[in-house]
């Protein structure tokens, strides 16, 4: 644990700062990648927290910020989260439906985010598990009215 009032460095490093509030160790908010600033043009925040293993759009940068979260069992078996944050590269935004960074015009609206989290899920589990099932493709194919329309012209 870093000394009161100690802050916390880049990204890079781990995210386990912690401020003390009337005794009680309390989460900061997330530090973001140096630079982040101009690649999005402006001045971002984000408090996102971790509370499950898995990769995350953050809806509150508009997904160009995500975040991996990692869980770690501590010595007294409670669960904490190891926290990373990474910027999409330019002109680009998280797809949680496909956990890549892509253009716009190919993800699904950063608003629909939060409703392909579960997918995380699938992340874990058994090699042969698909990560999107048929109903998550058609789910995120709304999305994509051009990708949609082409398919439906290939199974006519």
């Amino acid at each position: 644990m870093r000394a009161r009032g100690e802050r916390c460095g880049p990204v890079s490093e781990v995210i386990r700062c912690r401020t003390q509030i009337n005794g009680q160790a309390r989460r900061q908010a997330v530090s973001l990648p140096d630079g982040v600033d101009l690649l999005l043009g402006r001045a971002v925040q984000s408090n996102f927290q971790c509370t499950r293993d898995g990769y995350y759009a953050d809806v509150e940068t508009n997904c160009q910020v995500f975040h991996v979260c990692r869980g770690v069992t501590k010595e007294d078996g409670s669960m904490d989260y190891e926290h990373h944050a990474f910027a999409c590269g330019n002109q680009t935004v998280f797809n949680q439906a496909s956990f890549t960074c892509a253009f716009t015009e190919e993800a699904i609206p950063c608003s629909s985010a939060k409703d392909f989290f579960y997918l995380n899920e699938r992340l874990f589990q058994d090699k042969d598990t698909p990560i999107l099932g048929d109903e998550e493709a058609q789910k995120a194919a709304e999305f994509y009215p051009a990708r949609a329309a082409a398919a439906a012209a290939a199974k006519a």
